[in-house]
């Protein structure tokens, strides 16, 4: 009885770690980008495209600037010639002011291309975060499916082999508690064995009536 429970222990096991293997998917993975990478990264790109913060307002000031100059000296001159002269210096100041923007708006696109590399050097680095994730999971869990079919086919072997030693012990048993006698009248003589594939097809013609494939348990 023991050994039919064992046999019986084997190829459930067998089964559950085989269940086990089937549900692993190598290819899984967790790591994910970081969402405040992508973030950081959008806000990069927004700014160096765009013009640096304040300067259309700025540009919008210096045009104001200018055309009031201009009014107060066309009020205000006591003749033409002083009248160009002044608008000529005015205008001057405004050329500058627009070069000294233009200067600013240069500089604060290098600092914000900086910026973006700096960014897409820590999204680059958020890639390879995930891919080594991806190895890492892929790795681990081929692992464990290798562990999980090995101890299913240990545990199918060992159902196996100790099934075919039980149906042994059974052939001898018979073979030695039958041997000889009286015959039974019309028949064959009393002890008569059954031979070992006989036998063996009558256990397996058992077992199928109960459900269980014996020595041809599926993969």
């Amino acid at each position: 009885m023991q050994g039919v429970i064992s046999i019986v222990n084997s190829f459930k096991n067998a089964t559950v770690w085989k269940r086990k293997a089937k549900s692993l998917n190598p290819i899984e993975a967790y790591k994910d980008i970081d969402g405040n990478a992508k973030k950081q990264y959008g806000l990069a790109q927004h700014l160096y495209n765009g013009r640096m913060p304040g300067a259309q307002q700025m540009e919008q000031n210096i045009l104001t600037s200018n055309a009031n100059s201009q009014n107060n000296i066309n009020r205000n001159s006591a003749d033409s010639s002083q009248s160009l002269a002044m608008n000529a210096a005015a205008q001057g100041q405004t050329d500058q002011a627009f070069a000294n923007l233009g200067i600013m708006e240069a500089q604060n696109k290098m600092d914000m291309l900086g910026n973006l590399n700096n960014q897409s050097a820590n999204m680059q680095n958020e890639g390879n975060m995930v891919h080594a994730d991806k190895v890492r999971r892929f790795n681990d869990n081929t692992s464990r499916k290798d562990a999980y079919l090995s101890a299913y086919q240990a545990n199918k072997t060992k159902g196996i082999e100790d099934l075919n030693g039980l149906v042994q012990s059974i052939i001898k048993m018979f073979a030695g508690g039958m041997g000889g006698g009286p015959g039974a009248p019309g028949g064959a003589p009393y002890g008569t064995m059954q031979s070992p594939q006989s036998m063996t097809g009558m256990i397996n013609t058992g077992a199928a009536a109960t459900g269980y494939r014996g020595f041809t348990f599926g993969k």
